[in-house]
């Protein structure tokens, strides 16, 4: 942007011999000089069909294109067609770093296997480095799943640590789906005959192989799909009833337990009446025999003065 005196967020023409891109919104950012990065997939007007006839590399890791102002000369460049970084060129997408972002220098995948490791160094070098939020780290994750599926591997599972040592942001890849049901496996079962038989298949009969191969595993995959569904089911249906028989001996154990508790507040009441209503023929007894003490005459003795016989007194 220097070079070109290009102002920020200025509308630029992106074209190479494959396709045009007009319009787009220019931002800049702290890549390697003379190189460009762009939005994937909008920008795959730019990718050519093809790929390196010696190591087999994607068209799109590395594009020569001329970007710059129709009223201005256009500067050759490259261009990086990386996901993680949209979130930073394109406008309504675009999320600001904070100074508490890490500092990613370099990306480091952990677990490849079927990739070539200096082509996938290549295809996430980030220059000078720029700062990464967690989201920033998911869309590397996501184009790391990218990368795969392009050279023939849709079954690899890729996801980030989140976390960034010493400036490095490191990837992690699970093939273990792919080396059971994908080409991974059907390409090292075809090289191992080819090599244990000496059969000499040349490269288009090892294609055809390892594609058949690969339609037997998704099969395969599939039945295997319906059998743990149909086990699962199963299982899902014994574990309702071992859990229904345990609701209703725990329904029959609460509604045993309510009965006998009623029963003994019953039989409690009951005891608690009878006491009552002897506590009552008592109270009756001790009081009729106050009324018989009060009503039996007394007898005076000789000489002793009355009490109406003390008031004429």
């Amino acid at each position: 942007m220097t070079a070109l005196v290009l102002p920020e967020n200025d509308q630029v023409t992106v074209k190479n011999t494959t396709g045009t891109m007009i319009g787009q919104k220019a931002v800049a950012y702290p890549i390697k000089e003379g190189k460009i990065m762009m939005y994937y997939p909008e920008s795959n007007i730019l990718v050519p069909r093809n790929s390196d006839p010696q190591s087999k590399t994607s068209s799109f890791i590395s594009i020569e294109v001329i970007f710059g102002k129709r009223t201005m000369n256009l500067l050759k460049t490259k261009i990086i067609r990386a996901t993680f970084f949209t979130s930073l060129l394109i406008i309504g997408f675009a999320q600001l770093s904070s100074a508490s972002e890490p500092f990613v220098k370099k990306i480091r995948i952990k677990g490849n296997t079927l990739i070539d490791a200096q082509s996938l160094r290549e295809h996430f070098d980030l220059g000078n480095g720029l700062k990464m939020n967690p989201f920033i780290m998911d869309l590397a994750a996501r184009e790391l799943s990218s990368v795969y599926r392009f050279h023939g591997h849709p079954m690899v599972d890729s996801y980030s640590m989140l976390k960034v040592k010493n400036g490095t942001l490191t990837l992690k890849v699970d093939e273990q789906k792919e080396y059971r049901h994908g080409a991974a496996r059907a390409e090292l079962a075809v090289y191992k005959l080819d090599w244990d038989f000496n059969m000499k298949t040349t490269e288009q009969q090892k294609e055809e192989a390892i594609r058949k191969l690969v339609k037997g595993y998704r099969k395969i995959k599939i039945n295997e799909e319906v059998v743990i569904s149909y086990l699962v089911g199963n299982q899902r249906t014994r574990i309702e009833e071992i859990q229904s028989q345990k609701k209703k001996a725990m329904r029959e154990k609460i509604a045993t337990a309510v009965k006998n508790y009623r029963e003994r507040n019953i039989a409690d009441a009951k005891e608690e009446a009878q006491r009552i209503v002897e506590m009552r023929k008592r109270v009756q007894i001790a009081a009729s025999k106050k009324e018989l003490e009060a009503e039996e005459p007394k007898v005076m003795e000789y000489g002793e003065i009355t009490p109406f016989e003390r008031n004429a007194y």
